[in-house]
């Protein structure tokens, strides 16, 4: 509420900018008003909330992510960036012919002063309160911080005030920036914006011009997204101050509408309207819109990062492109949602993860399966021995039984095959020795195999399509703008 408060204490005034280079500043365009193809086109307003940085160099201000240069210079950057001023709480003129800074003079005046001024000296002092991330007010800043190593300068054109059209624009250096942080990341800000050369003044003649009439020119504020190509004629325009009677041919392409056509003007529009128009979606057939498990499957390990389930793709079915996001618990899936729609698929179709989701861990990997190259040593006491722990390896846990004959080792079975071996592994056990003061000579035995499965395999779950779409699919609709009005003068179009 403080900031609708706070705009209207500015009387209603509309407040453009248009950061450009000192060199690409030119004086005879100071003419065509703010207007679609004027000085300043309202039409083509950036975003509030875009991501504004300062460039690389002083002559740069990068906005949106990647950062674009948005300084028109004429040469490296040939398109003008408008941006709105909100919040404003001041926008007012000063003009002095006294104490110009940049000023033309003639000297052929007959008067008492022989150099007489012919342009003035003019200031436009601004007060706001506007969000810290509101992409004029960084801008701004940019401009004011730059004006002079990167010759940043803008230009200005200020609507208003409220129920008038009258328009002042021109070029301008920003200066005397300062702000203060009120709270929660609102910022009130000053500056002023210190005219270069001659400024325009398009006043509003009340007796010839409507504040409100029928629609003159539209502009498109925003081309929608997803919607059917072709051409719509005659489509209702809503919304907005008007009477609701203004309609327009629309043209649709890639998706957008790229062209649109005034046909019936309506009445009572204000410049600025922004109207909408409902038009189809682009078409689509078979996009997944419910799913139900029909099988939760079984050993399905739930301790993978929870991204993975987000984006599980299907396979089976009619169609092409689904991914599901899946709810596991206890090894089975107790929950399933649509993640991609995909296209083509029927509703009763019976679909499956397109790749399996992993196994339970395998409880018994590297379990011991065969052993090879038995080295039967010497000197050992002949007798048998169940259950000996084994020694060396990787793993863990394994034992034999053994027998020893002429004091060799020659026969050694698996008793329990232990965990977290690999093949190759070299393990031996401690046996008792013929005679304590003779040193054995020590056997040993390789691990040929093992259990090489490092997760078990899952039983995978089985889902069904419960329903789908076809015909129109979602869509954006585009947002008009209302550029220009009829003028009560008989004269206008």
């Amino acid at each position: 509420m403080a900031g609708c408060s706070q705009y209207a204490a500015a009387f209603g005034f509309e407040f453009y900018i248009v950061p450009v280079s000192a060199e690409s500043i030119d004086f005879a365009t100071v003419t065509g008003g703010i207007e679609p193809g004027g000085f300043i086109d309202p039409t083509a307003i950036i975003a509030s909330t875009i991501k504004i940085e300062e460039g690389a160099t002083p002559e740069q201000i990068m906005a949106g992510n990647p950062g674009t240069n948005i300084v028109y210079d004429g040469s490296t950057v040939t398109t003008e960036t408008v941006l709105q001023a909100r919040g404003i709480t001041n926008a007012g003129l000063d003009s002095d012919t006294e104490t110009e800074a940049m000023v033309s003079y003639q000297e052929e005046g007959r008067g008492f002063d022989q150099s007489i001024a012919v342009g003035k000296n003019w200031t436009i002092g601004i007060d706001a309160i506007t969000p810290s991330e509101d992409a004029t007010y960084k801008t701004l800043r940019l401009l004011d911080k730059n004006g002079v190593p990167g010759q940043l300068k803008c230009k200005i054109g200020r609507v208003g005030p409220a129920s008038t059209t009258e328009a002042i624009y021109g070029f301008a250096t920003v200066t005397n920036f300062s702000e203060n942080v009120v709270a929660g990341g609102i910022v009130s800000w000053t500056l002023e914006l210190e005219g270069h050369g001659p400024i325009a003044i398009d006043l509003d003649n009340t007796n010839t011009t409507n504040t409100h009439g029928p629609i003159k020119t539209l502009g498109i504020n925003s081309g929608g997204s997803n919607l059917k190509d072709g051409t719509f004629p005659d489509v209702s325009l809503t919304g907005g101050n008007g009477d609701g009677l203004a309609t327009a041919d629309f043209t649709v392409s890639s998706g957008v509408v790229n062209v649109v056509q005034l046909i019936n003007k309506g009445d009572s529009y204000a410049i600025f309207d922004d109207l909408s128009a409902d038009l189809q979606g682009a078409d689509v057939s078979g996009l997944i819109d419910g799913m139900q498990i029909n099988s939760q499957g079984f050993g399905i390990d739930e301790n993978q990062p929870a991204a993975y389930y987000q984006n599980v793709p299907i396979t089976n079915g009619t169609g092409t492109g689904g991914a599901v996001s899946l709810t596991l618990s206890g090894g089975i899936v107790t929950g399933v949602s649509v993640y991609a729609s995909g296209s083509g698929y029927s509703q009763g179709d019976i679909v499956t993860p397109l790749n399996e989701l992993p196994g339970l861990a395998n409880p018994t990997y590297g379990e011991v399966q065969t052993l090879s190259n038995l080295n039967v040593g010497a000197d050992y006491e002949n007798t048998s021995y169940s259950n000996i722990s084994a020694t060396g390896g990787s793993g863990q846990n394994l034992s034999f039984d053994i027998t020893t004959s002429n004091g060799q080792v020659n026969l050694v079975t698996i008793n329990n095959g232990g965990t977290g071996y690999v093949a190759g592994d070299i393990v031996s056990a401690t046996l008792n020795p013929q005679d304590s003061t003779v040193a054995v000579t020590e056997w040993n035995v390789e691990i040929e195999t093992i259990d090489d499965e490092q997760t078990l395999d899952a039983t995978e779950p089985i889902f069904e399509v419960t329903s789908v779409i076809t015909g129109e699919g979602s869509h954006t609709d585009p947002i008009i703008r209302v550029t220009s009005i009829l003028d009560n003068d008989a004269s206008d179009p």
